[in-house]
Parts: C-alpha cells; structure tokens; sequence
C-alpha cells in the first residue's frame, strides 16, 4: 500500500495493515481539515476504481482499449483469487497510458495463472510479495518493464508449469473454464472465444469415443 497522503511507503501486509490504521486514527486530528479532506477523497476514488476493476467495467479510455481492459480483467476474476488486485489497483491509480495498462495486465494474467498452477505459496506470502512489489514500482522509472522483470524472477519456469498443467486434475470450476477457453482462443488465432460451457470444450467422451481412438 501507498499513500502520498499520510506519507506510508511501506508495504503493509494484512497482518500489519490494523497497527497502520491505529497509527492513521491516532494522528489524524494533527492534519489540517483540508489534508483529512484529501484523503478521504483519496479513498473515494481509490474504492471507484477498485469497483470497476472487480466488476470489470473500466470506462475512462478508448472504446477500444476498454474493450480490451474489460476483456482481461474478466478472465482474472474467471481464474479466481483477489491477492493481484493490489497490483491491478495499483496499475490504474499510477499507470496513465492504456497501452502500457494493458500491457501490465496482461504480465500480471501471465503470472497468476502460473502462480495458481504450479506454485505452493500461500496467499499471505503472495499478498506480501504484491505490496512489496507495489511499494517497489513506485520507485521506478519504467514500471512495466520493471513489473515484467520482477514476475518472470518469480514465476515458475516453462518446465514446471508443463509439469503442473499434466499432473493437475481440474474440477468442473470457473479457473477449468478459464484455461480450456483460453487454449481455444490460441487455437483459434484471433477469435475472442465465448461463454463456453466446459462440456462443450472438452467433453467427457473425448478421449473414449471412436473418433479420437482410430
């Protein structure tokens, strides 16, 4: 988390993030009405956005580029787990550009999906790593690059994730969905794919049925 406000540039973890309020709490009355002011604004808009993200339904760029925020953003919320939000929050509160707004989301989606499939990590220490993360992009110059730097350090390797995906059994869940939609898609150069139904992408009878057999 960051905050130019009440001058936090700490990464602040769900453990500590209560002595951090107590600490804002505390404080609070030695701001001047307009700083207290500023900061709930602060958090008004940070809230706004963090709706669209979840409800993926960004409006404030191109027609274009909002097709294809939206589009990303929902296949993360189809693949499941909320820890990426702090960097997808982060990404639209820092971030101006939409070409490099679509680029980050598409590295942090590259992550996550190898993250989810072939890594142990429990989510305080994948909640720890994306503040930290955040708290370090701030610093930087060039922050998609340095985002693509940090994850490809920290995602597992081609090997282990070809490993995962044909020893994993996948349930009848939205993240199955997401991944058989998504090779599809690569299947399908350039189409978008569709609301698929997991029967229909992958039926049971696949690999019993004569057709696939002879």
């Amino acid at each position: 988390m960051l905050s130019p406000i009440l001058d936090i540039n700490d990464s602040i973890s769900e453990r500590t993030v209560l002595d951090y309020f107590e600490r804002v709490v505390r404080n609070i009355h030695e701001y001047e009405i307009s700083g207290t002011e500023a900061f709930t604004e602060d958090i008004y808009k940070k809230t706004r956005i963090y709706r669209t993200i979840v409800n993926a339904s960004i409006s404030r760029y191109t027609d274009s580029a909002n097709n294809k925020i939206n589009d990303i953003l929902s296949r993360l919320r189809k693949f499941g787990s909320t820890q990426k939000r702090i960097l997808m929050l982060y990404t639209f509160t820092r971030i101006d550009n939409e070409s490099s707004i679509i680029r980050a989301l598409l590295i942090v989606e590259s992550y996550d999906v190898r993250k989810g499939l072939a890594s142990d990590e429990t989510g305080n220490t994948v909640t720890q790593f994306y503040s930290t993360t955040c708290s370090t992009l701030a610093q930087s110059d060039h922050q998609v690059d340095f985002l693509q730097s940090e994850l490809v350090i920290r995602a597992p390797s081609d090997d282990d994730f070809e490993t995962a995906m044909m020893r994993k059994t996948f349930a009848r869940s939205d993240r199955t969905r997401y991944i058989l939609t998504r090779y599809e898609q690569t299947l399908i150069s350039g189409d978008q794919g569709s609301e698929e139904q997991i029967e229909h992408i992958a039926p049971r009878s696949a690999f019993t049925a004569n057709k696939y057999t002879n």
